[in-house]
């Protein structure tokens, strides 16, 4: 994950500015298991939204629980060195989140470095916090 972060900031900011620009309404994004390239996206939306580094790393760790019934159909196919890269251990996030931190002041930064504008990266925020400071039912 350190190395897409690293390396494929052109790709990343595309999706970003997809996402920024997209129709209005929900938007999905996925990869081809659902954890890696999806894990590293969503924790750079959740960083930019506020979300805490433990609520970014429980999220991705889940992954795996939601992911286990599809991984059971093709498992007994999978040779025991790959098993390994079908889990969505912690850790993996933890070291992602670390680099992330030692290396880009924010999630704004990155998406900088991406190549999204501050409008950009402006547009996109509004879309992730629309309705997240409303007013509760019975507050």
């Amino acid at each position: 994950y350190v190395y897409l972060l690293d390396q494929a900031k052109g790709l990343l900011g595309e999706v970003f500015l997809q996402m920024a620009y997209a129709q209005p309404g929900a938007i999905l994004f996925h990869c081809a298991h659902g954890k890696d390239r999806t894990g590293l996206v969503a924790a750079i939306l959740l960083l930019l939204a506020g979300v805490s580094d433990a609520d970014i790393i429980a999220n991705y760790e889940v992954s795996y629980t939601y992911l286990k019934p599809l991984f059971a159909t093709f498992w007994h196919k999978i040779d025991e060195e790959s098993k390994p890269y079908f889990n969505t251990d912690p850790q993996n996030m933890e070291i992602t989140l670390r680099h992330f931190h030692a290396n880009y002041r924010s999630a704004t930064e990155y998406l900088e470095q991406c190549g999204l504008s501050r409008q950009d990266i402006e547009i996109l925020t509004g879309r992730l916090l629309a309705g997240s400071h409303a007013e509760l039912p019975g507050s």
